[in-house]
């Protein structure tokens, strides 16, 4: 780069010219070297390769202005030459420019201008060699396309020969680029307002197939530049990318219809065994034959929630699971959760605990399927690694949150169990990992569990974490944003005060604060009593609500000597069996079960129904195929109190409505001859009559069968395999509805 005082070399043989170009040069700030002849000058200039413009005289002796011209541009091709002539002849100045001069001058010399145009000289040619610089590291080969199609490698222009074995490249590609829109716009102002283009195409290069990318700039109204880049090997990864993709996508969707035809395949039978196993529990069975009932539904339970876990994290994986968010009752998914769990529980006599904050919502807007889903696998782990103590579950928020308002709500399962090391706490989420290598054995399991539990909170728009001290048990907390619904209960009384005293006798803690949260939310005063006190004067405590873990058998039957006994409500673990005269009710207990109770005994009358009864009336249409699952299906129907005619596919299912008319329709979806999907289609289009709410049964857990069956025409959708509860709540919801 010039300095602040350019160096300037004047070679003229005439000594005068020489005196009077340095002192009025040296005046402006430039530092100059004399030449008396042309030798002279190039011999400067090999000496000091600093020197930023040379002004030269044609005719001088030894070495005239054009022989000197031609040797300084071979030591420097970038070297601004200014030619002083007295000549005007335009072939001296063809001669001057041929022999490498970048611009000219004609004696008399204006010496006011001349500093001005030495600086614009030097200044042009410090820019060309930074443009030869960045010519000389782009990739591409550049070229200058004339309108008239005369097309120059840059390249070649600034002194760059064709790089070795480009020679052929280079001569396709002068034979392929022509210049680019001047045809179509012949007008000289419309050309003007070109400015960038881009063209793909394919050429033979030594016999191999080249693709390449020319970039057309425009350089004004006439000429344009173009960068011509080889993109072979980019194109050839691009393909490469979209092969390894199509081929991605159909490994996806091979995957999926894998995972549903497993799915498939495996409920089928798995609805048989557990339905089947439902339904022998209902009958007489002697000690021994429970128990063995109770291991095939065990073992039944077992396997489904193995491959739920498989499933689940196979869609997760894919990306294929979405969220199903509705109004659900909070309370009720907790305990439908508890369940699950709770025999095991008591056959560990390990005690399973419920809290809620004064604050915790009753109805919230959630998907309550995944929710449930996260409970039950927090609390089948706290169960499997809990061998005495207790497993308490609390539901709380930050603060008080009013209807129709997001909050975070919070969940917290605590445990007394064998805890986890604390080197592997970091791993415990991670998929098919366990606290310790044992556990797998000895508790069984995929290690899946909370790897997918972790993913529906994050999905949730939550978080999962855990603390755990060895030997000490564990506390997993998550939370799930949501909005909170307190008014709305569907099929259910609704909350509010019922005054009085809220009477009950127990000895836990647990169990004792329960009743203060309860007391609070329906506006009552906790009367806590000793077993102590239990007398004859508990007569004026009525109604009473007893622990049967803090009596003794004594005081048991003290209880059952009071008189009102239906007004005496004894709380009692599932597996418990009891024959007396006192009421019972499952624990943990269900607060909207408690509230109902007290309701009845206190005389207080209900807003609206518990819950819907079965109507013998209701006309019930069962689709299915399969002949296990048929017998399983119509024996719950009729436990469920409902007479249901058998259709074996698609096709009878038409055939049976051509004939008679059904409010409720169970369709498999996956049947001979015409499935499920496409009988309701057809239904669907039926304008004769009322239309029947279908219920889809489907062996199938992808993403998207749900909202193919809704999409069809369905009413609703129940998963294989189907339980009595599951069928009772979807024909609840017809009721509901109707």
């Amino acid at each position: 780069m010039a300095d602040l005082q350019p160096r300037i070399l004047i070679a003229d043989d005439d000594h005068m010219t020489r005196l009077l170009s340095t002192e009025s040069l040296s005046v402006e700030g430039f530092r100059v070297l004399e030449a008396a002849d042309g030798q002279q000058a190039v011999d400067l200039l090999i000496a000091n390769r600093d020197i930023d413009l040379i002004m030269l005289d044609l005719h001088m002796p030894r070495l005239d202005g054009f022989e000197a011209c031609r040797k300084i541009r071979q030591l420097n091709p970038w070297l601004p030459i200014l030619v002083v002539t007295s000549s005007e002849d335009a072939g001296a100045v063809d001669k001057i420019y041929e022999a490498g001069a970048t611009d000219f001058i004609i004696k008399p010399l204006h010496w006011p201008s001349l500093p001005y145009r030495l600086r614009y000289m030097i200044k042009s040619a410090e820019m060309n060699r930074e443009l030869m610089a960045v010519v000389q590291a782009s990739p591409a080969r550049i070229f200058k396309v004339h309108a008239s199609g005369m097309v120059t490698p840059v390249q070649s222009m600034l002194g760059r020969a064709p790089m070795f074995g480009k020679r052929r490249e280079e001569s396709a590609l002068l034979q392929h680029i022509r210049p680019h829109g001047f045809a179509q716009n012949d007008n000289p102002d419309r050309r003007r307002q070109f400015e960038y283009a881009d063209e793909d195409f394919e050429l033979q290069v030594e016999g191999e197939e080249r693709n390449y990318r020319a970039t057309y700039v425009s350089l004004g109204v006439d000429e344009q530049l173009v960068f011509v880049e080889d993109i072979t090997e980019r194109k050839r990864s691009e393909q490469a990318l979209i092969s390894a993709r199509d081929t991605a996508e159909k490994a996806l969707q091979a995957r999926g219809l894998f995972l549903a035809n497993m799915s498939h395949e495996i409920r089928t039978p798995m609805n048989g065994v557990i339905g089947m196993t439902s339904l022998l529990e209902a009958t007489r069975l002697d000690h021994e034959q429970r128990e063995f009932v109770e291991t095939i539904r065990s073992s039944g339970t077992s396997l489904i929630r193995i491959i739920n876990d498989i499933l689940d994290y196979s869609k997760m994986d894919a990306g294929m699971i979405t969220l199903d968010v509705t109004t659900m009752d909070l309370e009720e998914c907790l305990f439908d959760a508890i369940d699950m769990v709770q025999l095991l529980a008591e056959e560990k006599g390990v005690d399973i605990s419920l809290s809620f904050s004064a604050s915790a919502p009753v109805v919230i807007e959630a998907d309550a399927t995944r929710l449930r889903q996260i409970l039950i696998n927090l609390l089948s782990n706290a169960v499997k690694f809990t061998d005495a103590g207790r497993i308490n579950i609390r539901v709380t928020t930050g603060s008080e949150v009013a209807d129709g308002e997001s909050c975070q709500l919070a969940f917290q399962v605590s445990d007394t169990g064998i805890g986890i090391p604390a080197e592997r706490l970091n791993r415990i989420f991670d998929a098919f990992e366990q606290a310790d290598l044992s556990t797998t054995r000895r508790y069984g399991g995929t290690g899946l569990g909370l790897s997918i539990c972790r993913k529906l909170v994050e999905l949730m728009g939550g978080n999962l974490c855990v603390e755990s001290q060895e030997g000490q048990g564990s506390v997993f907390s998550f939370s799930v944003l949501t909005r909170v619904i307190h008014q709305y209960r569907p099929g259910r009384r609704a909350r509010g005060p019922l005054a009085g005293n809220l009477s009950v006798v127990t000895t836990d803690d647990y169990m004792l604060k329960l009743f203060e949260g309860c007391a609070e939310r329906w506006s009552m005063t906790l009367n806590h009593l000793t077993p102590a006190l239990i007398s004859p004067s508990l007569e004026d405590c009525l109604p009473l609500i007893v622990d049967d873990d803090s009596l003794t058998p004594d005081q048991l039957a003290k209880l059952e000597q009071l008189p009102h006994p239906h007004s005496i409500l004894l709380l009692k673990k599932k597996s418990r069996i009891y024959h007396g005269p006192l009421q019972t009710m499952i624990k943990p207990v269900r607060g909207t079960r408690l509230f109902e109770w007290l309701h009845g005994n206190l005389h207080v009358a209900p807003a609206e129904e518990v819950a819907v009864l079965a109507r013998p009336d209701i006309r019930v249409l069962l689709a299915e195929d399969n002949e296990v699952n048929q017998r399983v299906a119509m024996k719950m129907l009729q436990k469920l109190g409902y007479d249901a005619t058998l259709a074996a596919d698609g096709e009878e299912v038409l055939a049976a409505m051509d004939h008679a008319s059904f409010d409720v329709v169970l369709m498999d979806v996956q049947m001979p001859r015409l499935d499920g999907l496409a009988a309701t289609r057809i239904i669907r289009t039926r304008a004769d009559g009322p239309q029947p709410y279908i219920i889809a049964m489907t062996a199938n857990a992808m993403k998207g069968d749900r909202e193919q069956c809704l999409e069809a025409g369905m009413n609703d959708f129940i998963s294989k395999p189907v339980t009595m509860e599951s069928l009772r709540r979807g024909l609840e919801e017809f009721l509901h509805t109707h």
